[in-house]
Formats: C-alpha cells, structure tokens, sequence
C-alpha cells in the first residue's frame, strides 16, 4: 500500500495530536482540522485514504459533515465521538460513516480499527468484478466492454 492520508476532524487539538502521533508513528501521513469547515475545505484540496470524525464540534456537527461527505465520496469514515448511545451510533452508521468508536479511546484498538478498515480496502480491491457471479437461479454478469 502507498502512503496513507488520514484527515482527523475533531475540535480538541489534543485529541488530534495524541491521534496524529500514533498513526503517524505507524507510518501514516496524518493531516488535521479542528472544525467541519476546515475539514470539508481540505477534503477539497486532497484526497484522504481515511477520515476519523468527532461528531460535537462548533459550528457545524460530525454526522452532518459525514453526510455531505458522502454526497461526492466514499472515503472510508470513523466516529470518535464521546456520544456513546444507541441511536448515536444508528444515526452515524445511517449517515454514512463506515465504524463508531467512543471516546475516551484505547490508542491501541483506535490503531487497530484503522489498520482493519484499510485491511477490507484492500480486500475489497482484490476481488475480481470481471467474472460471472452465480447464486442459485440468479447469475449477475459483469459490465460488458
């Protein structure tokens, strides 16, 4: 895999630097903003690999950034968030974001969630969409050049 660009949007500039220090010492290239605005404006500029987003930041929210991110993106998407109830985690996951994490966070199951979302990336590349697909009665062909 190349070089991996990850966008951390939270508004606590600790949280992003104890986040930027840990990924960016497992070899990821790590940019940051701290409101939604930024972020979008960034998201603009650059292609990001992975965003990991808080939801409670001023001005405009997490899971409406989500959202208008996935009006023009697929880029993998993380909460971390200290909203930990159940219809949070719904609206996020309804919203677009690809996996919800709470805060306060272990460094090290945050870096292992990353590591997995690129890990199904990558699986999800290596699967060959050129081959006829059969289930049952049902054969789905691919795109015909």
């Amino acid at each position: 895999m190349d070089k991996t660009c990850i966008l951390i949007v939270d508004d606590n500039p600790e949280i992003r630097e104890i986040i930027n220090v840990l990924l960016g010492g497992e070899g990821f290239e790590v940019s940051e903003a701290e409101n939604g605005a930024q972020a979008l404006t960034l998201i603009e500029q650059q292609d990001f690999d992975l965003i990991i987003l808080d939801i409670m930041m001023p001005g405009t929210d997490g899971l409406s950034i989500c959202n208008t991110i996935r009006k023009f993106s697929s880029v993998p998407i993380l909460i971390l968030t200290a909203r930990d109830t159940t219809a949070d985690y719904v609206t996020g996951i309804t919203l677009g974001c690809d996996d919800y994490f709470t805060k306060p966070f272990s460094p090290v199951m945050l870096t292992m969630r990353v590591k997995a979302m690129f890990r199904r990336v990558e699986l999800d590349k290596a699967i060959p969409y050129d081959e006829k697909l059969e289930y049952g009665d049902i054969e789905i062909m691919p795109k015909q050049k």
